[in-house]
């Protein structure tokens, strides 16, 4: 049972009521933005609501079969969501939680209509859809481990207990040749020895981006997706060697069998 404020509920049982459905959005970085479906913004909690974003109470859709999920559309515009942000990855996991409130008094209280975390992104025609994981996704959330044949840890991590420093070169851009290819002569490993690791840029426009590393040959670099923003000559960068989680991998490349979270050997796998 949704709980609503007095002021709220008497203005609900009025003959006419001035109910706007507004969408707050917290990104993992912190960043909060507000949208609405009202005629004109609205200012909750010092957090403007935007009213021209395109977002309205029949945007949100819900999912078949998939209890407490949902999706919710939106325009693409290029001062408020734009479509470079969400291929970045700003908004993954990002906290969505949609209410009403009566935008005439937005102070007298909220009615709480859903909230949960974004998952998949899809962008098309100017438009954004939002899949919304409710929070009852955490039930379904396996708390064991599977038999895999494959490494299950993440390089480096708790499980790995590699340190990511001992595989991590800093390098600066020296030619490109595509947002999602440069070169650095400095990169003196060996052919492959980062496929499938990561790079985060430390300067321009691409700062604190991650991108994944689809082939790396001497010096060169090439993404499996191009970078969000251009990519500049003397952008500095940390690459960390790659990964494919084979056993042959952790062990040839990384000496690192005794941390082997899969069975390679287990029979009929």
């Amino acid at each position: 049972m949704r709980k609503i404020s007095i002021p709220l509920q008497n203005h609900i049982n009025g003959e006419l009521t001035t109910l706007a459905t507004c969408f707050k959005l917290t990104l993992i970085n912190g960043k909060t933005l507000g949208f609405c479906d009202a005629s004109n913004d609205i200012v909750i909690d010092n957090l403007t609501y935007l009213a021209s974003s395109g977002f309205s109470r029949s945007a949100v859709h819900s999912k078949a079969n998939s209890i407490g999920n949902f999706e919710i559309e939106g325009m693409l515009e290029s001062n408020l969501i734009e479509e470079k942000e969400l291929l970045a990855g700003s908004y993954d996991s990002a906290e969505l939680l949609v209410f009403m409130v009566n935008y005439q008094a937005p102070n007298d209280g909220k009615i709480i209509l859903s909230r949960g975390y974004l998952g998949a992104i899809t962008i098309k025609q100017q438009k954004f859809i939002f899949e919304v994981m409710g929070l009852t996704k955490k039930l379904s959330t396996d708390l064991g481990e599977r038999y895999s044949n494959n490494c299950r840890a993440l390089f480096c991590d708790k499980k790995c207990k590699l340190n990511a420093k001992d595989y991590t070169t800093h390098g600066q851009v020296e030619r490109v040749e595509s947002n999602s290819n440069f070169y650095d002569q400095k990169l003196t490993a060996s052919a492959g020895y980062y496929n499938e690791g990561k790079v985060i840029f430390t300067t321009g426009p691409n700062t604190a981006k991650c991108f994944e590393v689809k082939e790396y040959t001497l010096g060169q670099v090439t993404f499996f997706m191009p970078a969000s923003f251009n990519i500049s000559i003397g952008d500095c960068y940390q690459i960390i060697a790659g990964c494919n989680k084979e056993f042959k991998t952790c062990v040839d490349k990384f000496n690192n069998a005794v941390n082997f979270r899969g069975e390679p050997h287990l029979p009929g796998l």
